[in-house]
């Protein structure tokens, strides 16, 4: 599994990951990512990848930030949930999936000011979504040029949609970045 995340004060990050256990109040993460840095250079973003997964298994996980003098940042904790894929030939895994599939989004162009079509999928409680590419358009309604600066204010606008969030942060998602 892959967690993607951007913070724009952080100087680093990592994620902490455990088999869920509902009712326990333990404050132990049997696994944590190394500690990766983030700064301008990345858009203060990082994709930590969370191995030795258990197939068909509920996980959780929390992601900690660090300033530049390595002190964790007063972020409130948040731990969020995902579930992994049974193995293959998996008899006793469920074989019907829920899914939501989208393309060709930009925040204002030509859909309005949101993005309430995400929203509308999240509150269906998909097993996952495919984004199957144009998260932006960096040539529509008029060509914004080679800037990756510009390239990533436009990702930065459809990334803070509150629609496109609450979708993107509660349905494990795969991403086709095509722009």
């Amino acid at each position: 599994a892959a967690v993607f995340i951007r913070h724009p004060t952080a100087a680093s990050a990592r994620v902490q990951y455990r088999l869920a256990s509902y009712g326990s109040n333990s404050t132990e993460w049997s696994h944590s990512t190394p500690r990766a840095a983030m700064n301008e250079s990345s858009d203060h973003t990082h994709v930590f990848w969370l191995e030795s997964l258990q197939p068909f298994a509920l996980y959780e996980y929390s992601v900690q930030y660090y300033d530049p003098e390595d002190a964790l940042l007063p972020v409130p904790p948040l731990t969020k949930t995902f579930t992994t894929f049974p193995a293959p030939g998996d008899a006793a895994a469920k074989s019907h999936f829920s899914f939501g599939v989208g393309s060709c989004v930009t925040v204002n162009f030509p859909y309005g000011r949101s993005l309430e079509g995400f929203g509308a999928m999240a509150e269906h409680n998909l097993d996952f979504f495919l984004f199957l590419g144009d998260l932006i358009y960096a040539d529509r309604p008029w060509y914004h040029g080679e800037d990756v600066s510009k390239y990533r204010a436009l990702y930065r606008n459809t990334m803070s949609d509150r629609h496109f969030q609450h979708l993107f942060s509660n349905t494990p998602n795969f991403n086709m970045y095509d722009d």
